[in-house]
C-alpha cells in the first residue's frame, strides 16, 4: 500500500542555479547531491518535512513551463506558509521573483506566485484561519436532522432552528441506516 510522497520532481536547466534559489532565496534546505549513472540527484526539502523537491536537469524544451501572465497554468510546487506576508517580505529582500506585486487574498486564504530561474512558478499558500470555536453559553446539538435535497434525491443533515428539537422531513425514510428518501418522495 502507498504511504507517503517521497519525492516531487522540478525541470531545470541548470541545477546549481536552482539549488541557490530554492535554498538562499527560498530558504529550503539541501537534503541529496548525488552524482550518479543517470545524472545528479539533487534534492531540497522544508524543513521538517519529509516530502523532497528533486531538482532535475533536463534541456529547455518549447512550452515548458506553460503559459504567460497572472492565468497561466499553476506551478509543479504548492509551499505553505503560516505568515505569507512576511514571507513574502523576506523572500523578495532575497531577490526572489514574483508574478503580483503583493499577495491576495482568495476563499481559501493568501496566495502569491513566485517564478523560478527556469520560468516554474512555485505557488506560495497560507491557509485561511479556522472560524473561532463558539462559545460553551452557545446550545449544542447532539443529534442531526434529514432534510432532502431534491436535485440529488439524497438526505442531507442540518439541525433545526430550535435548541434540542429535532425532526425528520415528511416523506423520507424512517431508518436512520437508509438515508434516502421514501416512495412518497417526489422531485419538485
Amino acid at each position: 500500500m502507498l504511504t507517503d510522497i517521497m519525492y516531487v520532481t522540478v525541470y531545470v536547466t541548470d541545477q546549481d542555479r536552482a539549488l541557490r534559489f530554492y535554498t538562499e532565496g527560498l530558504g529550503l534546505e539541501k537534503r541529496i547531491d548525488f552524482s550518479g549513472p543517470d545524472g545528479r540527484f539533487l534534492t531540497v526539502g522544508v524543513p521538517e518535512s519529509p516530502v523532497e523537491i528533486l531538482l532535475w536537469s533536463h534541456a529547455a524544451a518549447p512550452g515548458q513551463p506553460g503559459g504567460e501572465g497572472p492565468r497561466a497554468a499553476l506551478g509543479p510546487l504548492f509551499l505553505e506558509s503560516d505568515d505569507l506576508r512576511k514571507d513574502f517580505e523576506i523572500l523578495r529582500q532575497r531577490g526572489v521573483v514574483f508574478e503580483q506585486p503583493e499577495p491576495e487574498d482568495y476563499p481559501f486564504g493568501v496566495r502569491i506566485e513566485a517564478v523560478d530561474p527556469d520560468g516554474n512558478r512555485v505557488s506560495l499558500r497560507q491557509k485561511r484561519k479556522q472560524w473561532p470555536t463558539p462559545p460553551a453559553s452557545w446550545p449544542r446539538r447532539s443529534k442531526p436532522t434529514a432534510i432532502g435535497c431534491a436535485p440529488s434525491r439524497t438526505a442531507c443533515w442540518a439541525h433545526t432552528p430550535t435548541p434540542r428539537t429535532w425532526s425528520r422531513k415528511p416523506g423520507y425514510a424512517s431508518s436512520a441506516r437508509t438515508r434516502r428518501p421514501s416512495a412518497t418522495w417526489r422531485a419538485g
